[in-house]
């Protein structure tokens, strides 16, 4: 058998392939949404305005970055809203900057300014998941 020829030509074509072309069926079971890894379907996120910020207002940084990481998480199938994700979350930026930049800085990767710029930016992130979890 050579390559041009199909491994299984016993397999019946699929009703919207013409002549013998090899393609994936893109009508068939189409995903009209996010799904997690056990499957769930999440909705997706498509809006003008980001949680957290009221109508009518330009979304502040602040707002653009709970936007960003909350389409983050829902892809997975979390939110900032759950205070375990939340926790988690907060907890594992604490992580970075205490263990994985101070590692960084203890063997000459990052130099000390550059380590409190990037520490600056974690905090940043915090203030937004907190920025969610506030009532």
């Amino acid at each position: 058998m050579s390559a041009a020829q199909p491994a299984h030509p016993e397999h019946p074509a699929y009703p919207n392939v013409r002549g013998e072309a090899h393609v994936i069926d893109l009508t068939r079971r189409r995903n009209r949404g996010l799904t997690t890894p056990a499957g769930r379907r999440t909705p997706t996120m498509n809006t003008d305005t980001p949680p957290g910020s009221p109508p009518g207002r330009e979304p502040s940084s602040l707002d653009l970055v709970v936007d960003d990481m909350q389409k983050w998480l829902h892809a997975c199938g979390h939110t900032l809203t759950d205070t375990d994700t939340a926790t988690v979350v907060m907890r594992t930026l604490e992580m970075v900057d205490h263990i994985v930049l101070a590692g960084a800085e203890a063997h000459g990767i990052i130099t000390a300014g550059q380590r409190q710029e990037l520490s600056e930016l974690l905090a940043g992130l915090k203030l937004a998941a907190e920025h969610v979890q506030q009532p």
